[in-house]
């Protein structure tokens, strides 16, 4: 819109929409150039999904117009037949859905395309690809490939190799000194992230990093419960003990953790669900200006950790871990793998 700016108890005219100022309308309006882009798909498939349960698919058709209808084409990986064919519905906007049933939802691999038809045409996307999948002459080998596994399969919360662009790092400047690098974890195909801080002396005493979980990861954790566990493959940076706390962060910034023990070989160690406390929040990168709280402490009242609200995990190493004697020595770790033993 245009605004007009005037100086208090000046005289000024009576502006309107109208009114012509060095050649133009005040009120024109220039609408940006339309776009010309072609049809697509916007869609991003889940991480995993459970066996013997419905799957309810959504996509974003984006197009100029009205497409005249949208189709989703899904089939088990090494089966053998034509793909299923079910017809997807609108739900406002751009957006359509439809739900894929529980027979259909067997152990194993499950691709899956999304078919769109206008003008007389069909592409298929992800490709996209001219036709559909029932055209003889159909050529496209590009589907969204999905898990689908069992009831009580591990759930992975954070993997060196898969979650290295979900860390959210510490900046630092006016913070401990720390290193952090991805190295080999404990087999050759598998990273670790690792961090080192060089000493504890200088504020705020504590070192932290945090993950997120997109919402492709976040299918099954509304299987979890209070009985369940954590198993963590990690082990100490550089030294040949230590210790470091792990947490479970909620949306709403409430954590839950506890401390483990350390030694310098990979180990696989098991944390009930049952055994976190609240354990304050880093606030990262880091609050500005730095006389501004960086522990946050939640109001939250429940009892325990809600495994539907997490949205991500934080490590972190602080003073208040170690004796004064050890507070100028590095101390850091190697975390590999954070999965869900939901311990059916």
């Amino acid at each position: 819109g245009v605004y007009i700016l005037t100086r208090a108890g000046t005289a000024h005219p009576a502006w309107t929409p109208e009114t012509v100022v060095r050649g133009r309308r005040l009120g024109a309006f220039v609408a940006p150039p339309s776009s010309e882009a072609p049809t697509a798909v916007v869609h991003t498939p889940p991480a995993e999904l459970r066996a013997g349960e419905p799957f309810t698919l959504r996509a974003d058709v984006v197009s100029q117009a009205p497409v005249d209808s949208v189709v989703l084409f899904v089939r088990r990986v090494g089966g053998r037949g034509r793909m299923s064919r079910l017809s997807m519905e609108t739900a406002g906007a751009f957006a359509y859905h439809v739900q894929v049933p529980a027979e259909r939802m067997r152990e194993g691999l499950i691709e899956y395309a999304v078919s769109v038809y206008e003008a007389g045409e069909a592409r298929t996307f992800p490709g996209p690809e001219l036709g559909d999948p029932y055209r003889w002459d159909f050529t496209g080998r590009r589907f969204w490939q999905v898990p689908v596994v069992p009831a009580g399969a591990l759930v992975l919360l954070f993997d060196g190799r898969r979650d290295l662009e979900h860390v959210l790092y510490p900046h630092p400047w006016d913070y401990v000194r720390f290193q952090t690098d991805v190295v080999i974890g404990s087999e050759p195909d598998r990273l670790a992230l690792s961090a080192v801080v060089e000493d504890f002396t200088p504020s705020p005493h504590h070192f932290a990093l945090r993950t997120f979980l997109p919402e492709t990861q976040r299918t099954r954790l509304g299987e979890a419960g209070p009985e369940d566990a954590l198993r963590i493959r990690v082990r100490s940076a550089g030294r040949a003990t230590d210790r470091m706390e792990l947490a479970l962060v909620e949306r709403d910034g409430t954590a839950w953790g506890t401390v483990v023990e350390l030694t310098d070989s990979w180990r696989e160690l098991v944390v009930p669900l049952s055994e976190l406390r609240r354990t304050p929040l880093a606030l990262l990168p880091r609050p500005y200006p730095q006389f501004l709280p960086y522990l946050w402490e939640s109001a939250a009242q429940h009892a325990g950790p809600q495994l539907a609200e997490l949205d991500g995990l934080q490590f972190s190493v602080g003073a208040d871990l170690f004796p004064d004697a050890q507070l100028e020595d590095a101390h850091g770790f190697q975390i590999e793998r954070v999965v869900l033993d939901l311990q059916r």
